[in-house]
């Protein structure tokens, strides 16, 4: 079969990403991201889009559900819940993004077979395939394994539509793929879209550069279409990209009234792209938001960012928010710093190798214009949280621009000790010398391959207890064997899905409900006993305690 050991790295791709949502996450949502798009997903299930408000905000299992207009649905794009709902469908949705990880590892090495030959689209995606952040992602619910897969899929035709392959196919599936990771995280397909439309005009007006293109270069420079060709292929490319740009625009009009204003910022206006005060909530107090300056931005760029993504790329050394706030030159802080500095060196050594070519360029201005774009939000995950969250917002760049990179810098190294050096080698026996490269390199991988292996480990404790109230609870629930009950959850703005809205109050089985106060989050209501002669008369009732994890019976006698 061809591409045989590639469609195997995929598949260990894809169980990799089950394994890990098994151990870690127990295939569920863990945090109010993954509760929001489940909650979209269930309701495209049931051929809804949306769900009339409920009667308090206590009812909403997450705070990135909006309750506006009349309306309940999750607060981002429909992209990610949509090709969840396919999981929800056969009760499986972890099964959704390890397909979508698996798919994105065998379209990578298409990708860079096209561009930079297959050897380097073999170490390319071995490199992925270990990398924090590609099975890290692929076991989660966040919207980044699916908008990597269509951006790749995405760079992948549009390199095939420049090269004059496919008149129609090619075109068409790179503006849909490119619409559809618009319609499921913006920001990342506006930085994929511009820079790949700058690319798209290199081929137009400087198809070749005279007498300066590399030898991985020319060997890709066959059957290039003539410019009226391509242009015409542009075309084709612009239908089914208008297309899902109109159907984001009919979705935000639908929700909010205005085409232009999107849902993530409808219900929560302070939770946006910019400088300025910036904090989530309905009704945040903007005494105590974040002041958002620029200064924070190139702060948190090198200090936060550069080997958040290093450590992410390939889970070597050790990345926390703080390694570097005060750096004390330890033996400990040199273990963890030093082996982020590879990959970096790695990834920067083919744009000063003279091999260099356009291909490299596209790839580091993926990873800079999602540095710059990302830089203008308030929060990116780098200065908290854990990997692979960590750099989630950095996902496709990572898997796109910084890997291949990484790949491209590792054939340079190899090529350097294994051909150069022999013309003078060490070693007079040059099998032997060939020999020792081969082995130190052997004892090198072997050591991060282990790095690699004890940092999933202990990233994976932190996610096995990410939420008590969305990973505790729910198991509880069912241990305990309630029906017809309604489970009271103080001081938290979080709740798992329950039976409501997917069946009426009244005929719901399991009810959570979200004790206030928290005017932030509008949960007004503290006295269980009001809102239960209220909406839950007849019912059971439990107090979730978790702190010890245990539910309380509650007395329902005046």
């Amino acid at each position: 079969m061809k591409n045989k050991t590639i469609l195997i790295i995929s598949i260990f791709g894809v169980l990799l990403s089950i394994i890990l949502s098994g151990i870690y996450l127990d295939f569920s949502y863990f945090e109010p991201d993954t509760v929001s798009y489940l909650f979209q997903a269930k309701l495209f299930a049931s051929g809804k889009i949306s769900m009339p408000e409920p009667p308090e905000y206590g009812l909403s299992s997450s705070p990135h559900i909006n309750i506006l207009n009349g309306k309940w649905y999750s607060k981002y794009p429909f992209g990610n819940a949509l090709m969840l709902m396919f999981g929800v469908f056969v009760n499986a949705p972890w099964l959704i993004p390890a397909l979508a990880t698996g798919g994105a590892l065998y379209l990578l090495f298409l990708l860079l077979r096209e561009t930079y030959g297959k050897p380097i689209a073999i170490i390319a995606v071995v490199v992925a395939l270990i990398s924090p952040a590609t099975a890290g992602m692929g076991s989660t619910w966040f919207s980044e394994p699916v908008s990597r897969f269509y951006l790749t899929l995405f760079l992948f035709t549009l390199v095939r539509t420049l090269k004059g392959s496919g008149k129609l196919v090619y075109p068409l599936i790179s503006g849909f793929s490119l619409g559809y990771a618009f319609n499921t995280r913006p920001l990342s397909a506006i930085v994929f879209g511009v820079i790949g439309g700058g690319f798209v005009l290199y081929h137009l007006y400087k198809p070749i550069v005279l007498g300066k293109l590399s030898e991985v270069d020319t060997g890709n420079q066959e059957d290039i279409p003539a410019r009226g060709q391509l242009i015409v292929r542009l075309g084709i490319f612009l239908i089914p990209f208008a297309l899902m740009v109109f159907v984001c625009m009919a979705w935000n009009s639908h929700f909010t009234g205005d085409p232009f204003t999107f849902t993530h910022t409808a219900a929560q206006p302070y939770d946006k792209i910019g400088f300025g005060k910036r904090m989530e909530g309905y009704d945040p107090n903007l005494d105590h938001a974040f002041m958002f300056k620029p200064e924070w931005a190139i702060k948190r760029t090198w200090r936060n960012i550069l080997p958040c993504l290093s450590f992410n790329a390939l889970g070597w050394g050790d990345y926390r928010p703080t390694l570097l706030d005060k750096p004390n030159f330890s033996l400990g802080f040199l273990i963890d710093f030093l082996p982020l500095l590879i990959p970096w060196f790695l990834a920067i050594l083919p744009l000063f190798h003279k091999s260099r070519n356009r291909f490299d360029v596209l790839c580091i201005a993926l990873i800079v214009g999602s540095l710059l774009l990302y830089a203008f939000f308030y929060f990116e995950g780098s200065t908290w949280g854990f990997t692979p969250v960590s750099a989630r917002y950095y996902t496709e760049a990572i898997f796109l621009g910084f890997i291949p990179l990484i790949a491209r810098g590792m054939l340079i190294v190899y090529e350097r000790l294994k051909f150069e050096r022999l013309k003078r080698p060490i070693l007079k026996d040059k099998i032997a010398y060939t020999v020792a490269i081969c082995y130190i390199a052997g004892i090198f991988t072997g050591i991060f391959c282990v790095n690699t292996v004890w940092n999933y480990v202990r990233i994976g404790k932190v996610y096995e207890n990410w939420s008590r109230v969305y990973q505790k609870l729910p198991p509880l629930v069912k241990k305990e064997k309630l029906k017809n009950a309604v489970v009271f959850i103080p001081g938290t703005r979080d709740a798992p899905i329950g039976d409501y809205p997917f069946d009426s109050l009244e005929e719901a089985d399991i009810v959570y409900f979200k004790l206030g106060p928290a005017p932030r989050w509008r949960l007004t209501n503290s006295d269980w006993k009001k809102v239960y002669e209220q909406y839950f008369v007849g019912r059971d009732a439990y107090l979730y305690e978790a702190g010890p994890n245990e539910l309380k019976s509650l007395s329902l006698d005046p």
